[in-house]
């Protein structure tokens, strides 16, 4: 039922297995769709009869879904509490801050790093985004890929230094 994983981040506070999945490039007439999902065992997340929130058992709707602007999801980690996603063709690292409430998870904000608007971004398209063993965010640039643009210097990984 998920279409095209790409990344997969365990919650390290609550061991909850997190998945960025791309939605249809061209099928069945559909574009953008993509999403972010909590893996439930035995869930079934509706590709390709249902796509996105729909509400309906017995498929299991995505905690963030882009059902309009292509934002196609790469490798993703939590880092401080928060979940972060780097993504292709929008260009951007994306913070989303979670809260656990009653009824399961909360998306509180989403944040594009990087980006100047749904496809055009600082460094091009990210890959993947990974914490590294000195406690900062390393983003690797995607841009010879074929898909992307080659810039001066690419690909290249990223280091993210936190500050207080």
């Amino acid at each position: 039922g998920l279409r095209n994983p790409q990344g997969l981040a365990w919650d390290p506070g609550t061991g909850i297995l997190y998945s960025s999945v791309h939605g249809p490039s061209g099928e069945f007439g559909l574009h953008a769709k993509d999403s972010v999902n909590i893996i439930r065992k035995g869930g079934n997340y509706g590709w390709p009869r249902v796509l996105g929130k729909v509400n309906m058992k017995p498929y299991v709707d995505p905690i963030i879904f882009w059902p309009d602007n292509a934002t196609p999801p790469a490798g993703m980690t939590f880092f401080r509490g928060d979940l972060y996603v780097a993504t292709l063709k929008a260009e951007s690292l994306i913070r989303i801050g979670l809260q656990r409430s009653a009824r399961g998870y909360e998306v509180t904000t989403i944040e594009r790093l990087f980006g100047k608007g749904w496809s055009s971004g600082r460094y091009g398209r990210l890959r993947d985004v990974v914490v590294g063993p000195d406690s900062n965010l390393y983003v690797l640039t995607s841009n010879r890929d074929g898909r992307g643009t080659p810039r001066k210097g690419d690909d290249r990984i990223l280091k993210l230094t936190y500050k207080r």
